[in-house]
């Protein structure tokens, strides 16, 4: 898709591309797991095996990073374990508590371990807020978002994107509900997914090729890991909108978490 009209490779775009695996200390952090260098450093140390066989590198990234984005990563990072940090923290002061074996000791440990639930659950709620922004929302296309650096499975872009369905996400399988958009500027992976999952089964053997091959406009979230791809809320065919239920149950299970710690909690004290 880096390609100008005449069929020449636009390497402005390419390098555009490169910037979040080489600047990103979230793509240094999701690299551990791999078993292959990211895609960019492939290219650049094919650029350095070309320079020391005396030829010029087919891309030479050039671009000169702005900051260090540790800020960002540790922020991100912050948000997306405060959860579990909330609660490991009363846990502990919970299993101290009981130390005292005594009737006491394990009133305040049954405190300490329903105030963490509740902890955790607010958190979570804070969390998802932070992920999933509802403001915002900007015209996009695929190559803009995939030149973001401060993009991860923690932050996301809120942005709407208008293209064309090519196919499956995995393509070729039908039995994966996901799409593939295609831009005049690239593709991006759409995540499509329902709470029940039984939705997503009739959607990907009965629905899923009335979308193939139509301009749709989708509304959601720009995401990356080692795969960049857009999560989605709303989808637009043919004029009629159509909503993904995800994001709505994700607040349902956060706020049904958040009832039954505060009940704990309250019999805790009783």
């Amino acid at each position: 898709m880096s390609c100008y009209e005449n069929g020449r490779i636009n390497k402005d775009h390419i390098k555009n591309a490169m910037k979040w695996e080489l600047w990103s200390v979230w793509a240094f952090w999701y690299q551990l797991g791999s078993t292959h260098p990211l895609i960019s450093k492939r290219l650049i140390a094919m650029g350095k095996l070309a320079q020391e066989m005396g030829q010029n590198p087919f891309i030479n990234f050039d671009y000169q990073k702005p900051e260090s984005y540790l800020d960002d990563f540790a922020r991100q990072l912050t948000i997306s374990t405060m959860p579990s940090l909330g609660f490991a923290v009363c846990f502990t002061v919970s299993m101290f508590m009981l130390v005292e074996q005594d009737s006491v000791g394990e009133v305040l440990a049954a405190q300490w371990l329903a105030g963490g639930l509740v902890l955790s659950a607010a958190l979570s709620i804070v969390k998802y807020l932070y992920t999933h922004p509802r403001k915002d929302y900007h015209e996009a296309n695929v190559g803009d978002l995939l030149g973001e650096v401060k993009v991860s499975m923690v932050k996301s872009i809120p942005a709407e994107l208008k293209g064309y369905i090519i196919d499956r996400g995995n393509l070729g399988c039908i039995f994966n509900e996901d799409f593939v958009i295609k831009d005049e500027t690239g593709i991006m992976f759409l995540d499509y997914n329902q709470p029940p999952w039984i939705i997503n089964e009739v959607l990907t053997l009965f629905k899923s090729p009335e979308y193939f091959n139509k301009t749709v406009t989708v509304k959601g979230w720009y995401r990356r890991s080692m795969v960049s791809f857009f999560e989605l809320y709303s989808i637009t065919v043919d004029g009629e909108l159509k909503k993904r239920y995800s994001y709505g149950f994700g607040w349902g299970w956060r706020i049904a978490y958040l009832v039954v710690a505060a009940a704990l909690l309250a019999l805790a004290f009783l």
